[in-house]
């Protein structure tokens, strides 16, 4: 291990990353229990893949000399091949070009997990330099037989979300309660990639409405700003439309299906609400003959879920709609039904989506006085200055680019008592 405590020592570090070869990089913070916004760099330990040279370059760790901590921008755009863990949380502190969340590749090839577990204790200076280089070490093994589980579609999603996640959780979200911002945190390892967001006990995305869950979160902006959600009707119906390149009315389709369903042409509220209850049982437990038979849009659905799980058990795994990444059968826990199969579809086609349009939203809000705090699978929250408001017109035509996915708008004080207004 080569301690890089002095200028010619960082320079030969630079040159040995100026190259073409591989290195395993990992960034320890001070304090583990810290927000990852708020985390500061301890000791950065770097090892190459081709012939183990190794390096430290510590920013405040007590037991070595250490060295400014804007060298670190230096160390991350150089460029050799990087292999690191957790991007979205270490993009927090720096960006480091040119690499591989390559904990994410595994845990996305067959749910296993590769992590670095440092003793818990308040600070991670208080751990010997000499246990946080054999964690390091012990870790680096399973980095190395992980190499095969590159793909690049899957490279692709996952710095893409690590990107939009990360400036997501930038934004944070206003609590009236503790007249401040909150941080939420978004978590990755989820084998749809479907994100969860908890934070200090707080589940972000189960917010119940009917309890009240939601009233606590205004503008930042007080008085001059309102709290907007963007939703998106009958996503996961409208995605796979979409995917097939089937017409759907961009009316209800709950009334549009519940409509046949029924077979009349008005629905009550309660077939209304039935309808939408035989949807999701449908989809996600089985279609019925009879619903076979006399819904077509229906039977199209089960037409592809058939045809993938012939495609599924030739080849264990199923290619995502929009990035086309594998996913493979050691996701799943036992042999999965065609249903779930196709529902891990749809929920990774939601992402992958969402991903793309939040992507975009970003870039148009990031010199605006409009802050994206939150996203619940079909929803988009918004925190949004007055002098902003027709700038959510544009938000729409973001999200909606081909008006083949109706959108609702929803505003209010507060999360809690939005309504929906029409544009």
């Amino acid at each position: 291990m080569h301690f890089v405590e002095t200028p010619s020592e960082f320079k030969n570090l630079i040159n040995k990353l100026e190259s073409n070869d591989q290195f395993f990089f990992h960034l320890f913070v001070e304090e583990h229990e810290n927000h990852p916004i708020e985390a500061k760099p301890l000791i950065l330990l770097i090892k190459n893949i081709n012939n183990n040279d190794s390096f430290a370059v510590s920013f405040s760790h007590p037991d070595v000399v250490n060295v400014d901590s804007r060298v670190l921008k230096k160390i991350a755009e150089s460029s050799c091949k990087k292999l690191i863990i957790n991007k979205k949380d270490t993009n927090h502190i720096v960006s480091f070009e040119n690499s591989i969340d390559i904990s994410l590749h595994v845990y996305y090839r067959n749910k296993s997990k590769i992590e670095i577990d440092l003793p818990r204790c308040k600070s991670n200076k208080s751990i010997p330099i000499m246990m946080i280089l054999k964690k390091f070490n012990d870790t680096f093994k399973s980095i190395v037989k992980a190499l095969d589980t590159f793909e690049s579609p899957t490279d692709k999603l996952i710095n893409d979300l690590s990107e939009v996640l990360c400036g997501m959780e930038k934004s944070k979200i206003f609590s009236e309660k503790n007249n401040n911002l909150l941080n939420t945190q978004y978590n990755l390892y989820t084998p749809t990639t479907r994100p969860s967001n908890r934070y200090n006990n707080i589940n972000f995305l189960a917010l119940n409405k009917k309890e009240g869950d939601r009233n606590d979160y205004v503008s930042r902006y007080g008085s001059d700003g309102a709290i907007a959600m963007i939703d998106y009707e009958s996503y996961h119906l409208r995605l796979f439309a979409n995917h097939i390149k089937y017409d759907l009315p961009n009316d209800s389709l709950h009334t549009y299906l519940g409509k046949l369903y029924h077979g009349k042409e008005e629905l009550t509220e309660d077939e209304y609400e039935l309808s939408k209850k035989i949807t999701f049982n449908l989809m996600y437990g089985g279609i019925t003959q009879d619903v076979i038979d006399n819904v077509p849009f229906m039977k199209a659905i089960h037409d592809y879920i058939m045809k993938v799980k012939d495609f599924y058990e030739k080849n264990n795994y199923v290619e995502t709609w929009i990035y086309k990444r594998r996913i493979y059968s050691d996701i799943f826990e036992d042999t999965p039904t065609p249903y779930k199969v196709f529902n891990y579809l749809l929920q990774s086609a939601e992402t992958e989506r969402n991903c793309i349009v939040l992507k975009n939203i970003l870039k148009f809000i990031d010199d605006k006085k409009i802050k994206l705090p939150l996203y619940t699978y079909d929803a988009f929250l918004f925190d949004i200055h007055k002098t902003e408001f027709q700038s959510i017109k544009e938000i729409i035509k973001i999200m909606n680019p081909t008006n083949q996915f109706p959108l609702k708008l929803y505003v209010g004080r507060s999360y809690g008592d939005l309504v929906e207004i029409h544009v």
